[in-house]
Parts: structure tokens; sequence; C-alpha cells
């Protein structure tokens, strides 16, 4: 697994896993600066002079697959794999972030230069200095950026896809949906590795989005497999289950609470008042131990975590039950 930096705007990077077999490599997830994803190459080459055949994206976010057209150029008539959800996401939605980015630069140095924002407003002092320090941090994105070709996943599969490198079985599996629509996981049975895209960040889970209810049951099949080794999207490897054990735990009692909550309001069409409902949630909770696990006394994840879980999570989680 290759572990990369985050970018110069403090996007976090994806993982990267590469699987060699005895005939050919896959490889997981694509990065988000182009410049990561060539190291990552070049890297792959030393390693192995055997083609990367396979690339799977396990999910459309940015940073799992900006590298694609790389990996496209690098090894003509490489396999990008994904679910059919991904594959629509990353032709449109990621390709508008793309081009979004390559954009901002230019009007970030246009409000600058004007002292207005995008609506006309005089821009106050503090956020004209924060636009004049972002200035080169948007101008490095967007020199990488603008080089990205829109690369969509070339083949789908629903459930399940099978593949053999040359004496390395390898298992892309749609176990259900959570941190996204078409997470899709990389399982090694003989190895009993898995590389979990985000449906197992660490060392705390990204949760603003998505779908709880069933991103716990999606966890809970990893959990039940013959797993020794979880990949996470982001952050170091696990070596056992503990970790996915208490992400179960805490999505599996926002749910609850949720659920609590739009039963006391005797109905389960549209909610009124999110916000409030959202606080009562928070409020019935007590987050003290999952704080202490996942922020492990250290003062960015613990912020982390109130943003992400205490935050996040539990406004996914009523956003969700407002749709069903």
């Amino acid at each position: 697994m290759i572990q990369h930096q985050d970018a110069p705007n403090e996007f976090p990077q994806g993982n990267t896993t590469v699987i060699i077999g005895e005939n050919s490599v896959m490889v997981v997830d694509a990065c988000y600066l182009p410049s990561s994803a060539k190291e990552d190459i070049e890297q792959i080459k030393r390693w192995t002079n055997k083609p990367v055949r396979y690339l799977v994206n396990t999910h459309y976010h940015l940073d799992h697959n900006n590298g694609n057209y790389l990996y496209e150029e690098a090894f003509p008539g490489v396999t990008i794999i994904s679910h059919p959800e991904t594959q629509k996401l990353i032709a449109t939605r990621s390709w508008k972030e793309v081009v979004k980015s390559v954009e901002e630069y230019h009007i970030i140095k246009k409000q600058i230069e004007t002292g207005k924002d995008e609506n006309g407003n005089v821009i106050s002092e503090k956020d004209f200095n924060d636009l004049k320090n972002y200035l080169n941090t948007a101008k490095t994105i967007r020199e990488e950026f603008k080089y990205i070709k829109p690369t969509p996943p070339n083949t789908i599969f629903d459930d399940e896809l099978n593949i053999d490198l040359g004496n390395r079985k390898v298992e892309v599996k749609f176990l259900g949906r959570g941190n996204t629509i078409g997470d899709v996981v990389v399982y090694l049975p003989e190895e009993k590795i898995i590389a979990a895209g985000d449906l197992v960040v660490y060392p705390v889970p990204y949760a603003y989005l998505g779908y709880p209810s069933e991103w716990a049951k999606t966890l809970q099949k990893i959990y039940d497999m013959n797993v020794d080794i979880i990949i996470p999207g982001h952050g170091k490897v696990l070596k056992d289950k503990t970790y996915l054990q208490k992400i179960i735990t805490v999505v599996n009692l926002v749910v609850e609470k949720t659920e609590q909550e739009i039963i006391k309001l005797g109905h389960t069409s549209r909610i009124p008042k999110i916000q409030t409902t959202i606080e009562n949630i928070q409020n019935s909770i007590d987050w003290r131990e999952f704080r202490k696990y996942f922020g492990q006394g250290i003062k960015e994840n613990e912020e982390l975590f109130d943003d992400s879980i205490m935050g996040g999570l539990v406004r996914a989680a009523v956003f969700e039950a407002e749709a069903k």
C-alpha cells in the first residue's frame, strides 16, 4: 500500500494499493494529484516489469481517480473497473470538480485584483488576506489539474468480478452502499486482505454524506468475511477488526437514535425543523467513549470526530431518514 501526503490545498489523498501477480498487476485507486499518480506508476515499474492490467476505482471522489488518465497512458489497454454508479459520477460530478479547481485560480486572482467577491460585494480585510495566502496554492492545483483528461472507468459490474493476476486471485465486490452510492472493495481471499476504499477511513471515519443505515450493514459484511488485514481508503493498514467494529457500533447507534427521534415526530415524510432534530439526536448520545477512541487524545482527530461523526454522520442519518 502507498500512502500519500495531503495536497497543497490540504485535500487528503487516498491510499493506493498495488497487487502483483505472476502475470499482471492490479492497482486500487489513483490519487488526487496527478504528480502523486506519476510517482506511484514509477514505483510500480521499479517493483515489477509486469503490466498494470487492472485499475479499480473504489468510488467517485477525486482523490481516488484523478490519475486514471495517467495509468491509461502508461499501460495502454488497462481495464479501469468500478460500480456503474461510480462510472456515471466520475464522468459527470467528478469532472465538474476538476474543471472547477482549474478555474478557481482565475476567480481568486480576479477577486484580489478587484477587492470584490463573485457577487460584487467588497471583501473584508481578513478574507482578502486569506485569498492572497491561498492564491499560490490554487495556482499549484491548477497546474496539476489542467492536464487531467476525463477518464471514467471502462468496465463496470453489479455485484462481483473475479480476476486472476497469475497465482493471485482477486475478488472485486459491491457489498452495498455506504460512503457513496457505488463503494466497492477489493478482496484477496487467500491472503485474507481487503482494500475497503472510504468505507473504512483511519483514524476518524469520513461520514459527511452517504447512507448510514446501509453503511453499517455493508461494514458488517466486511466484518463477517475471512479478513485479517484491512487497507482503508485513508490512513494506516489495520491488522485486525477492532477499529472496524467500533465504526459499526457508532454508526448503528446514530441510526438507532435517529429512528427513535423520527418516531417521536410521528411521521416519516418531511422532517420539520431539521436542525432541531439533528441537535436532539446529538444530545441523546454519550459521545465521550467514541471521541476518546477515535480522537486518541490528538486535537486534530478530536476536531475531525466532532465534525465528521457528531456532525456529519448525524446529519447524513437524518437526511437518509427523510428520503425514505
